[in-house]
């Protein structure tokens, strides 16, 4: 940090991720919130869910995150995007699919993360409404276990996806039709 840094307070609860224009996104409560320039709106949960949480925010200004239905016996999670008050969940059958994870948007507010629970969740990215599965790093289609973490402008993403001999880290190659995969050994 710079000398004579200090810290600027945003309210209660957490900040996960900033922009290059000063946005900010976080948790506060039962909500996600974004702040702009001193001002903090308020975002979800999504319909029907309990609670809301920003994960990240892309130069354009959109949010993405996640929604969780808290229940005694479980905690579906929803992967949503937001910009300039519109909340819309990523997958449009978010309540029939639950615990889909947002971890990464590009500036064109391609969403990237995983669907399904624990060890089986596997790599997905949303755009405009569809949900891709990303194919695993074996055969094409595998559905194979992994996540998806980060995507580029071009929308290139990375992460994880498993293979025969373990879990190795994957870069999936934008494609008009179909997503490719390239696994990278481990040393």
């Amino acid at each position: 940090m710079r000398r004579g840094c200090r810290a600027r307070d945003l309210g209660v609860g957490f900040a996960a991720d900033i922009n290059n224009r000063g946005q900010v996104v976080g948790a506060s409560g039962r909500y996600a919130f974004f702040w702009d320039a001193g001002q903090t709106t308020l975002i979800g949960p999504l319909p029907g869910d309990s609670w809301a949480q920003g994960v990240v925010i892309n130069e354009a200004g959109q949010v993405g995150g996640i929604s969780v239905l808290s229940t005694p016996d479980q905690y579906p999670v929803h992967a949503y995007r937001w910009q300039v008050g519109v909340l819309e969940p990523t997958s449009l059958t978010y309540q029939s699919e639950p615990d889909e994870r947002l971890f990464g948007m590009n500036v064109n507010g391609l969403a990237v993360g995983e669907r399904g629970r624990a060890a089986s969740a596997q790599p997905v990215a949303w755009d405009n409404g569809v949900t891709w599965t990303l194919p695993g790093s074996g055969t094409p289609g595998s559905g194979t276990p992994g996540r998806a973490v980060a995507v580029n402008a071009r929308g290139d993403v990375v992460g994880s996806a498993a293979t025969a001999t373990g879990t190795h880290a994957a870069l999936w190659r934008r494609n008009p039709a179909i997503p490719a995969v390239a696994a990278v050994p481990s040393p």
